[in-house]
Parts: structure tokens; sequence; C-alpha cells
């Protein structure tokens, strides 16, 4: 870049020296000839001389630039690198403070999410403060408390605390004097439902006991607010309440909500009871279990008698064939009863047939005494089947019966609605009762039946061995 410079600047310089001895730099036109007077007489060396003067001032003179402008740039240079890291700095500092502006605004955004969670909070707090208000301002009413408070012109929640506060207060007085124990000249009804004069002891709102001169103890509400002696225990305490002494820590008492609803009795149900809750349905199942145990009675007593001795028949029996007594084998089992003795017979009396005939005649022995072995077992297998489906039946129509009553009357009243509530659980209960039972003693009975027919067949192939030896 340099040698360019130094390139035009000679061309300038050798410009600027032809002009200043004389010489234009533009050239005359080709039909014109420069006049004589205008052209210098000098020589060749003077103008080398010049000319090379005109050179060294020109040199001179843009060398001085040349380095006026290199100290320029290092001082731009430096100024350039002084502002640079006076920028540096200045952005690391505009950096710093950005953070800080940003963590304050991060802190100052929490502290607002904070404030709105408290916001909310009262706003929660003074809405339960508004039901808690509604809800004591009802409860009370029946005790005549907070009949003065008008909720609608309590206008903050300071008003609203302290009417909540005031009904407190009042509320435990209240409670204070209900908690009390009152002795009343009053009438009770005894156990028999006979009406008797004597004195009623409150305990609170919850208890009562009554004492006269014929009954004493605990009393429950009979409704309309009148009390009936419940089971005849607490004689001692209502004597002890009625002189204004304290009874033992413990005793016993009945517990009610409110005395004009009159207390149930709960007693035990019995057979009966349940079945006429069952209806149709629990008849026809209480029938079916008793056919059921009725023939499961007649197969074990079947399965009995078939299911003699075996053992004792086959070591008689396989002596005498031994010893050549056919016919007194034969004689022996006809006096023996059972499937055992009837298949040895049989087998005994066709031993000289062929092997293959005799199993024959074994078998169909055997085939002849299976209906006896398996009598009544498909009857019980019915029956066990059929009791659940009926319980089932039973819950169906008592759940029809149910819902005919709720589209008449509405679900107000829940015994209107036990009827058929209880016929539909008492059925299943009682087909589940029939049926568990049966398909034990079915299942029993029927592996009985499968090992004495094993027994026999043992029997018999063990007796023709005897024989054939």
């Amino acid at each position: 870049m340099q040698v360019n410079i130094t390139k035009f600047l000679l061309v300038v310089c050798s410009t600027i020296g032809l002009q200043q001895l004389g010489f234009s730099a533009d050239p005359l036109p080709a039909n014109q000839t420069p006049p004589a007077s205008s052209i210098p007489m000098v020589t060749e060396a003077e103008a080398n001389q010049k000319l090379m003067m005109a050179y060294k001032k020109e040199f001179v003179f843009l060398d001085q630039e040349i380095r006026a402008l290199k100290e320029r740039q290092q001082e731009l240079n430096s100024l350039y690198v002084e502002k640079k890291s006076k920028s540096e700095v200045d952005i690391e500092a505009l950096e710093k403070k950005l953070i800080d502006v940003r963590n304050q605004i991060d802190f100052k955004m929490d502290l607002m999410t904070q404030k709105e969670e408290v916001v909310e909070q009262a706003k929660g707090n003074a809405d339960l403060v508004d039901v808690a208000l509604t809800q004591m301002i009802v409860s009370l009413e029946r005790y005549k408390i907070g009949t003065d408070v008008e909720f609608e012109k309590l206008e903050n929640g300071t008003q609203k605390l302290q009417a909540v506060s005031k009904l407190f207060s009042e509320a435990f007085m209240k409670l204070d004097n209900l908690n009390k124990t009152i002795v009343s000249d009053s009438q009770f009804y005894d156990m028999q439902g006979r009406l008797l004069n004597g004195k009623v002891i409150t305990v609170g709102q919850n208890m009562a006991f009554g004492t006269s001169d014929s009954a004493s103890g605990v009393l429950a509400p009979a409704g309309g607010g009148k009390f009936m002696l419940w089971n005849g225990d607490g004689s001692e305490v209502a004597q002890l309440l009625a002189k204004g002494s304290q009874p033992a820590s413990t005793y016993p008492a009945y517990l009610y909500e409110d005395v004009n609803k009159q207390a149930m009795r709960v007693e035990d149900k019995q057979f009966e009871d349940i079945l006429e809750a069952g209806g149709i349905i629990g008849y026809v199942i209480l029938c079916l279990g008793a056919v059921a145990v009725l023939l499961v009675l007649v197969r074990m007593l079947l399965l009995a008698l078939a299911s003699s001795n075996t053992r004792t028949l086959v070591s008689a029996v396989g002596e005498m064939i031994k010893a050549d007594k056919k016919d007194e084998a034969v004689n022996y089992l006809e006096k023996k009863s059972g499937a055992a003795a009837r298949v040895l017979l049989s087998t005994i009396r066709h031993l000289h047939y062929k092997p293959s005939m005799l199993e024959d005649v074994i078998a169909e022995s055997v085939l002849h005494e299976t209906p006896r072995l398996e009598k009544f077992e498909s009857a019980i297998t019915v029956i066990a089947a059929v009791a659940p489906l009926l319980g089932l039946l039973g819950t169906v129509t008592g759940m029809i019966s149910t819902f005919d009553v709720i589209t008449l009357y509405g679900t107000g009243d829940p015994k209107m609605l036990s009827g058929g509530i209880s016929e539909a659980l008492v059925t299943t209960e009682m087909g589940l009762t029939v049926a568990i039972p049966l398909l034990l003693l079915g299942n029993l009975l029927s592996g009985w039946s499968e090992k004495i027919m094993s027994s026999i067949e043992h029997s018999a192939l063990s007796v023709t061995n005897i024989s054939r030896q």
C-alpha cells in the first residue's frame, strides 16, 4: 500500500513539475502548432534540475503528511482502545444493574403473589365466617338464640366476628343451663304401657330417668313429649337423682336426640319374622329345603345299607370257594343284604362261565346296582341349583316392590320401603342357606356312592381270582 502511494505521489509531483516548467498536461490539437514565443528556451540539464527540486519539495511535503496521518491514526487507536475499555466497564456495570433490577422485580412479584394469596385466604375466611354465622343462626333458632342478629346489616368482617363471638357466648350459657339436672313432677309410661304419676329427672337434653311408687328406671321418648320406661334398668340411679345425689361414675342411660320422636325397640327377629319378610318365594325356598333334607336323609340311608362290610363278605366267601363249597357260599350271600352281597351272589352263580362272559355278568350286576346307589342324587343337585335362583327372583321382586312404593310415596318414610328391601335380602339369604349345605352334602354323598361301586367291583374281581386259583 505504501509503494502504490509513493508511485501516485511521483506521478503527481511530475505533473506539478511540468506545470511549473511551463509544460501543459493537455496536448494541442493536431492541426494547431504552438506559438514560437510561448515555448521557453531551457536546456535539458536545467529542466531536470528543476524537476528534481520539485520532486524533493513534494516528497518532503507528502512525507510530512504521511507522518501526521500516522500520528493521527495512533491517537485514534488509543482513543478507540480507551473508549472500548470504558464501554466494556459501563456495559458490565449496566449488566449488574440489570441483574439487580430483575432480582428486585422477582422479589416484588413474590411479594405480590403472597399478598394475593393472603387476600384470597382472607376472602375465604370471610366466606367461612359468613357460613359459620348463618349455620349458627339456623341451629340456635330453636333455642331462641341469635334471633336479634340481622345478617344483612353486618357491613364488614369485624361486625360479623363480633356477632359470632356473641352467639358462642350465648350458646355456651344455654348449654350450661341445658346440662343441668332438672327434677319435675310428671307422668311416664311403664313397660306395659300404663301411665304412671311420678318424677321425671332430665339430665341435659339427651337423658332422662323416672321414678314412681311402682316403677323407676331409664326413660326413653314415647313421642309427643312423653317418656316411657325403656328396659327396667337404672332404678337406683333414678332414685339418687330424684334426691339430688350424684350416682356412680358409670350408669345405664338411653341417649335420645329429640324428645318428640318415639324410640323404637329393637327386638331380635324370630324365624317366623324372617319367613314372613321373605314372602311367597321364601316359603317356596323353605319347602324345597325341607324336601332336599328329606332326600339327603333317604340317600344316606340307602348308601348305608348298600355299604355293608365288603371285606368280611369277600373273606368269608373266599374261604368257601377255596373249600369248593359254592352252594354254601350262595346260601350265605342270599341271607345278606346290600349291593356288594347281590353282586357277589351273581358272580358266584356264574363262575362256570368263560372269563369274558363272567366279566360281562359282573359289569351287568354293577350297572344294575348303580341306579340304587345314585338314587335322588340328581334331585338334590337340582334343588341346590334352583334355591339361589329363587333367592335372586325374590331379590328382583322385592326391588320392584320397593320402586313401586318410591314411585307412589317417594322416599320420605323408610318404613314403607322396608318390606320390599326385606324381601329382596331375605330371599337371597334363604336361597344361599339352602344351596350351600346341599352342594356340600351332595358332593359328599356322590363320593360315597362312587367309593361303594369301586369296592363292589373290587370284591367281585377278588372272588373271581380266588375261584380261578
